[in-house]
């Protein structure tokens, strides 16, 4: 039996290069038109609308943002149309509307217009003079005058008075002398408006003086008080007539309504009866009409008893529940105890209670209501006196009903979050839905929200941040509570990416493996994702982890690999918590070129059988020399002529042997069993030699 030495090589790894085409250019997208409607015109009340469109030459989807500012860089609006009103934008201010475009492939493309708020001017719509008849030389004139302006200023309204053209003052208020008008003049009111912005409008009224009659001011019944043996005396003290006209005065008495024949001067003589009530009636006449005269009336009686005190506690602080309690002192100058008295009156007048004290119910006293104490002291003759105080309703902060709360089943970005909260009021009971405002805030206190339900959104917070939702209650006197909870981000996950391995028949110590990430994971909340890769030999030993890196690939070298099946496992993390783990995996055959002298050897050749010819029955026997299997595919087998190549998979296992043949027919062949099938092989039966060897020529 003759034998032979196999020699072996490591080939160069070829490569296979597939041709792409190459990507399409991307063109960044662009304005077709951008403009503010209207552009002139405009008025603190028009409706504007931002008139754009956008083009991508790639159809590429295009992102639209769009912003209204006012001069102070205000955000007014993010819709194309803006309904502007007084309460919105003043005039002279510069709006603005901004619009970014992108196709998430080139920069960022901004676009802005501008327009200016005109000013309206002011309308006056009531003018008028009060009085408007009864006009004398001595009457306090008061000009009144309303305006609108539809952009809600404050319009200054300036007065002229005229009279035939002379002016008079230039205040709302004119009084009347006479000095400065004479009857039957014509005195007119000119009235305009100015806004800020230089707005007019102007108006007049017009009323004419008349007679002025003439007037008793004042006059005095003496004594005072009257007793039953005394004379009473009628006294005018003062009186005016505007015109200066001459006056008469005239005299009339009654004693309990009954006229006194005969009493026509300014003193009437007693005696009185105690209690009677005596009338003084005195007229006036300027020659020309009757004017007005005065009436002054006492009555006979004991005196009256003097309320000394009167208090009411609490006197400060006082609420809609408060019970109110009534003291006070009076006494009698005639002798015995007077009888006190009480009435307790809102500031309508309405009667709440006679007694000393008097309980308050939020249901019948609001805030702001004055609440009156009236103490009367009667004596047994009947006289009384009265004096009263006073106290205010004070204003009771709300108070928590339900504590704020948060509803929702996770609290991860994307969640819906919704808080809730009721409050309370002593004076309005339980405050409705409109008195009660919510805001969402995050760690450093920004503002997220001014509703009670907030999105969790990636691009305002992160995982960890603690969102606070705060709820006010207000009652209607603007006094307020406030009620808070507390919500923690939790983090999410990264989703698994899609891997791979890019080889597809690797050698052991020949192929690099590459793993590859296919499909990269995505983090709703929007943190770096980074990959950790850990590959597994084919009994589960790690032998290389690489990570965290934000590398999509990662190579495990040939010289570390070995035969059978190795595993790549992938996992993501979001910089907070771990991904779900991903694996792709490969086999590894035993590789022919890594084979050396003496791992393959010729145990037996057939050169020259007996019971077929040559050309049929021509074999050869090899043994594997190793401690693990090979596949001979890939060998080259030489005579000193010719070689072979093996083509096809023949695994030798280790320490057994293959047959190779020039013919497989067991029927021709002389009944021996090839393992593989060669040709272009001739053994020569004289003088041969035969080599095994590798690509390498190993």
């Amino acid at each position: 039996m003759n034998r032979s030495i196999v020699s072996l090589a490591l080939p160069a790894l070829l490569m296979a290069c597939v041709e792409t085409e190459p990507p399409e250019k991307n063109v960044a997208p662009s304005w077709s038109v951008f403009e503010i409607i209207p552009e002139e015109g405009i008025t603190t009340s028009t409706q504007l609308v931002c008139l754009l469109n956008a083009v991508d030459e790639n159809n590429d989807s295009v992102e639209l943002t769009m912003n209204w500012t006012n001069s102070a860089n205000d955000t007014l609006g993010t819709d194309p149309v803006l309904q502007l009103s007084p309460e919105m934008v003043s005039p002279g201010e510069v709006l603005t509307c901004t619009a970014t475009i992108t196709d998430n492939k080139s920069d960022v493309l901004s676009q802005s217009a501008e327009v200016t708020v005109n000013n309206t001017a002011p309308v006056l719509d009531i003018i008028e003079i009060s009085p408007a008849s009864s006009i004398f030389s001595d009457t306090v004139l008061n000009c009144s005058a309303t305006a609108f302006d539809a952009d809600l200023e404050t319009a200054v309204i300036s007065y002229s008075w005229t009279a035939d053209g002379t002016e008079l003052g230039t205040d709302s208020e004119l009084v009347l002398t006479p000095e400065t008008v004479d009857r039957d003049d014509e005195i007119t009111c000119t009235v305009t408006a100015t806004d800020a912005f230089g707005g007019i409008d102007s108006g007049s009224a017009s009323v004419t003086v008349e007679n002025s009659l003439p007037v008793i001011d004042s006059a005095e019944l003496t004594p005072s008080p009257a007793y039953s043996q005394e004379s009473i005396n009628c006294s005018v003290n003062s009186f005016t007539d505007m015109d200066g006209d001459d006056v008469v005065f005239s005299y009339s008495w009654t004693m309990d309504g009954v006229l006194i024949e005969d009493a026509d001067s300014d003193v009437l003589v007693g005696p009185f009866t105690v209690g009677g009530v005596v009338e003084c009636s005195v007229g006036i006449n300027d020659g020309l009409e009757d004017g007005t005269g005065i009436s002054l009336s006492t009555v006979i009686e004991n005196t009256a008893p003097l309320v000394e005190s009167v208090d009411i506690t609490p006197d400060s602080d006082v609420k809609a529940d408060t019970l109110l309690s009534c003291n006070g002192s009076a006494n009698d100058l005639d002798g015995g105890t007077p009888i006190l008295s009480y009435s307790w009156t809102n500031v309508n007048g309405d009667v709440l209670g006679v007694s000393s004290t008097l309980q308050l119910d939020p249901s019948v006293t609001p805030v702001g209501d004055s609440i009156t104490c009236m103490l009367t002291a009667t004596d047994i003759n009947g006289g009384s006196n009265s004096d009263f105080v006073s106290v205010t309703v004070n204003n009771t902060a709300p108070t928590v009903l339900t504590a704020a709360n948060v509803q929702s089943v996770l609290i991860t970005t994307g969640s819906l979050l919704s808080c809730s909260a009721s409050f309370e009021d002593i004076n309005e009971g339980t405050l409705p839905d409109g008195n009660v405002t919510f805001f969402w805030s995050d760690t450093a206190g920004a503002v997220l929200s001014m509703n009670s339900e907030y999105t969790i959104d990636a691009d305002e917070t992160e995982p960890g941040d603690v969102l606070t939702c705060t709820a006010t209650g207000t009652d209607s006197e603007g006094s307020s509570v406030i009620s808070t909870a507390d919500v923690t981000i939790e983090n999410t996950v990264p989703t698994t990416p899609s891997v791979s391995i890019l080889e597809s028949t690797p050698y052991v110590g020949v192929d690099d493996l590459n793993c590859s990430i296919d499909v990269p994971s995505t983090d709703l909340d929007l943190q770096t994702i980074t990959y950790s890769y850990e590959w597994l030999d084919s009994i589960s030993n790690s032998i290389q982890i690489t990570g965290p890196t934000t590398s999509l690939t990662d190579t495990l070298s040939a010289s570390l690999t070995s035969e059978g099946l190795w595993t790549c496992t992938v996992t993501a993390n979001d910089g907070m918590n771990d991904g779900s783990s991903v694996s792709a995996s490969v086999t590894l055959d035993y590789s022919v070129n890594m084979l050396t002298a003496g791992d393959l050897v010729i145990t037996e050749v057939m050169n020259n059988p007996d019971s077929v010819d040559d050309a049929n029955g021509e074999w050869i026997e090899l043994y594997n020399n190793t401690d693990v299997d090979i596949n001979i595919q890939g060998l080259t087998f030489l005579d000193l002529v010719n070689e072979h190549i093996v083509s096809d998979t023949v695994w030798i296992a280790a320490g057994d042997y293959a047959v190779l043949g020039n013919n497989a027919d067991l029927t021709t062949n002389g009944d021996i069993q090839v393992d593989y099938e060669f040709s272009t092989i001739q053994i020569n039966n004289a003088n041969e030699t035969l080599t095994i060897s590798n690509s390498i020529g190993e």
